[in-house]
């Protein structure tokens, strides 16, 4: 693992005004997130205590990071060319992807900076994205046919995740509670679905019918992005699953946000007008 020390973060107060039947937002503070010596930066996820990873690309190649109390911590699964970080809980155990020297993709699980490999039985690629404190971990295979397919892992058993006349199905994020957050296709375009209780409930941003549901945290806040059909960029969004609320870092033309914690602090990806990626990190 290689640290780094924190370095570029600026924050800009704004307020960001909403149409089609989002709501107006509340003032936030947005920190760029960005790994010194980098090109690209995306963040991911963020814990309770304030941890965020996520994955950066230096010298043409993709590495995981850990970013905490200051410091950003590099994180490769060993022999791999490209790592993301993508989900952490609150005991800093970590989830994530990477590929091969083949161009396989494989889900991993870091604990105590221990790395195993997670693959979903008959999966040509695996990817592992959110993991909660119980250590029940979720994500998405690519079939043998090339269908994206969901699973949960918990205590070694997969347990496969379809919405319901879907075509394709990703689980993304799970809580404390054990509800899962995910996206999924269907013949009328992209949405957003929410697993509790054995039942999935499904939803999508006013005024559109390309939603993705990214996050959710344990009091049930959701982040996730979706295309602004006047615009026809992406946006990010937080919701209750009631009321939706825009998130757009003021320094992008694109914003996705990817995390949430239980003081609604949002974290994500953001592309500016030279077309780079960066992470953000949002407060109110």
């Amino acid at each position: 693992m290689r640290k780094h020390n924190v370095t570029g973060v600026h924050a800009v107060l704004v307020i960001v005004l909403l149409g089609f039947g989002l709501e107006r937002a509340a003032a936030a503070t947005y920190t760029q997130i960005t790994v010194p010596g980098s090109v690209s930066t995306q963040a991911r996820a963020i814990n309770n205590t304030g941890q965020i990873v996520g994955s950066y690309i230096a010298t043409s190649q993709t590495h995981g990071y850990l970013l905490s109390s200051g410091q950003y911590t590099t994180i490769d699964f060993p022999a791999a060319t490209s790592t993301t970080i993508s989900g952490i809980n609150d005991a800093g155990d970590m989830v994530g992807f990477y590929s091969d020297t083949v161009g396989a993709t494989h889900g991993f699980l870091d604990h105590d900076g221990a790395l195993t490999a997670i693959n979903a039985p008959e999966a040509a690629d695996t990817i592992a994205y959110g993991i909660n404190l119980a250590g029940q971990i979720v994500g998405f295979y690519i079939g043998q046919t090339g269908e994206f397919r969901g699973f949960e892992l918990s205590g070694g058993k997969y347990t496969p995740l379809d919405v319901p006349n879907a075509i394709e199905t990703q689980p993304y994020g799970i809580n404390a509670s054990g509800d899962i957050i995910g996206s999924f296709n269907d013949a009328s375009g992209q949405h957003g679905f929410l697993l509790h209780d054995g039942r999935y409930q499904i939803f999508n941003v006013p005024g559109t019918t390309n939603t993705s549901a990214v996050a959710i945290s344990d009091k049930g806040h959701v982040v996730g992005s979706y295309v602004d059909p006047t615009l026809q960029q992406l946006q990010g969004y937080t919701s209750n699953l009631v009321k939706f609320i825009k998130v757009t870092d003021p320094n992008g033309t694109m914003t996705g946000p990817t995390g949430i914690n239980n003081s609604d602090t949002i974290v994500g990806t953001f592309i500016d007008s030279d077309d780079t990626e960066a992470g953000f990190m949002a407060t109110r």
